[in-house]
């Protein structure tokens, strides 16, 4: 196995895709069977949480689903699988709830698995800074062991009651064939917090905000990078007034309403 290895990322029975419930096995069953032959070689299963319609669950709210799935297996996955769990428990919506699987799963290996890719808050063409997205995740208290039960303690192992021995912080990439990476120039704020905050997850988002404009536009003029932190700080609640007001999601794809951040709509024009 190379070293630093993180590991194999399953995605399974979500989005077309085959796994364990397609043969009426559950999520432990896939996980272990593939934990078992990488463990004599050192080796990681990253076991995605994001599973929906599984046989008894087809007519559940999607927001429930993950959770009525992985909770009764809590303790069931082998020391070499880590469940990745997305933030919430939809879909990497605007806003939505802390996905109760972190305060659920106290005898299995977990990490939290966020979005730099803007599927759903702009597609990288309108300006949405993530990290003050990721920071109110890491620090909502599930009170899964009284208080200071934060995401972030959990993710940490600071939590009492919880036995995982491994946990980490991944992200789905906002990185493409652009010149500059990430097409629109301030998208590289997300990628960039998302390395500070999995290696701090005490920093705040301004100040993640305010290091990457110093770097990235060293020589504007002086109050220009905390004109630029500042614009970051506050766009992801300015792109939810305008785009997901109300609690609303799925309405920036073709198909789920055609919403302002549609790449087929041209409301953007041809810039």
């Amino acid at each position: 196995m190379p070293h630093n290895f993180g590991g194999f990322l399953v995605k399974a029975d979500s989005e077309n895709h085959i796994g364990p419930g397609t043969f009426n096995r559950t999520e432990d069953v896939g996980a272990n069977m593939l934990a078992t032959a990488l463990e004599p070689f050192g080796g990681r299963v990253l076991w995605r949480a994001f599973v929906y319609n599984l046989n008894g669950l087809k007519d559940r709210d999607r927001a429930v689903q993950a959770y009525l799935t992985f909770k009764p297996l809590d303790g069931k996955f082998k020391d070499n699988v880590i469940v990745q769990i997305k933030n919430g428990p939809i879909d990497f919506q605007v806003r939505e709830p802390v996905s109760p699987l972190f305060g659920g799963l106290r005898q299995t290996n977990v990490m939290i698995e966020l979005q730099a890719a803007q599927e759903y808050t702009g597609q990288q063409i309108h300006m949405v800074g993530l990290s003050k997205m990721w920071r109110s995740y890491l620090d909502f208290d599930m009170h899964a062991s009284g208080e200071n039960s934060t995401v972030a303690a959990l993710l940490k192992r600071e939590v009492p009651g919880f036995a995982n021995t491994v946990s980490g912080m991944a992200a789905v990439s906002n990185l493409g064939n652009y010149s500059n990476w990430t097409g629109h120039i301030m998208a590289a704020s997300n990628w960039y917090g998302l390395g500070k905050l999995a290696w701090d997850t005490r920093r705040s988002s301004r100040s993640i905000h305010r290091e990457w404009a110093r770097r990235v536009f060293p020589r504007v003029r002086p109050g220009s990078v905390e004109l630029v932190a500042g614009m970051l700080e506050s766009s992801w609640e300015t792109y939810e007034k305008y785009d997901s007001p109300l609690g609303l999601g799925f309405v920036v794809g073709d198909g789920f309403g055609g919403g302002p951040c549609d790449p087929n709509n041209v409301w953007h024009g041809d810039s």
